[in-house]
């Protein structure tokens, strides 16, 4: 009788674990379908932009997400969490004419 109760409690222990580890994949599953379903409108962005940055709007940090080869932003050498604003301004003094520049600094600022 023993042996029945253990086998049974056994079992039980077995279903839950299984059913435990199908919640888990099915969420792993789904968080694998948000992650390629976003990697894909990334490659879509990077076909069409020079440069594609992820900036946070409320520190002005940000991280660089895509950036071609040969362009004028890419010899800048900038760095993850740099100010995002003072890039932009110290890439406007480098390639853009003085005339040019202060447009560009309010159509890309973050406003912080």
């Amino acid at each position: 009788m023993t042996v029945l109760v253990f086998i049974t409690v056994l079992i039980v222990l077995l279903l839950i674990l299984t059913v435990m580890v199908h919640m888990r994949n099915r969420k792993l599953k789904s968080t694998l379908e948000e992650q390629m379903a976003e990697r894909r409108l990334l490659d879509k962005i990077y076909a069409d932009f020079t440069a594609v940055y992820y900036v946070e709007l409320n520190t002005g940090s940000f991280e660089i997400l895509h950036i071609n080869d040969g362009t004028n932003v890419k010899k800048m050498n900038l760095k993850q969490g740099d100010n995002f604003n003072s890039s932009a301004d110290q890439y406007a003094v480098q390639y853009l004419y003085d005339k040019e520049r202060q447009e560009f600094k309010d159509w890309i600022s973050t406003g912080i």
